[in-house]
């Protein structure tokens, strides 16, 4: 499969992927608000809820790059650099519309949820 044909098959996906990734983020938030009793109790339950999104991130990351060729190694590390600054970028507007508030954590790390499972998405759609 083309390098080309790669870009636009995940470029494509991305747009089935973001609205699972809507939703993805409000049930984080909401598993979490239900299981908890107060704003630390719940900036912990996003936190492992992000945690265990990140190691599978880095799982289907792992897997993708084993199977590329040199030349799309490097493309691929670089668009995860590129996405990583992105996603940063992404939460700090979200969170900002805290003002500081006790939600602004949560809403961040909500956000890293939802940006991280998307992204696990596209990197397994695009292995098949």
């Amino acid at each position: 499969m083309s390098f080309v044909f790669c870009f636009v098959l995940l470029f494509f996906c991305s747009g089935f992927a973001s609205t699972a990734m809507a939703q993805q983020g409000n049930q984080t938030l909401d598993r979490c608000a239900a299981r908890t009793h107060g704003t630390p109790e719940l900036n912990d339950c996003v936190s492992k809820e992000y945690d265990r999104a990140d190691l599978q991130l880095n799982r289907a990351y792992r897997l993708l790059s084993a199977r590329l060729n040199q030349n799309r190694r490097k493309a691929l590390r670089n668009e995860q650099r590129e996405w990583n600054k992105k996603r940063e970028r992404t939460c700090e507007e979200e969170a900002a519309e805290w003002n500081g508030g006790t939600g602004q954590t949560a809403a961040y790390g909500s956000c890293l949820v939802k940006q991280t499972k998307a992204r696990t998405i596209k990197l397994n759609r695009s292995r098949k």
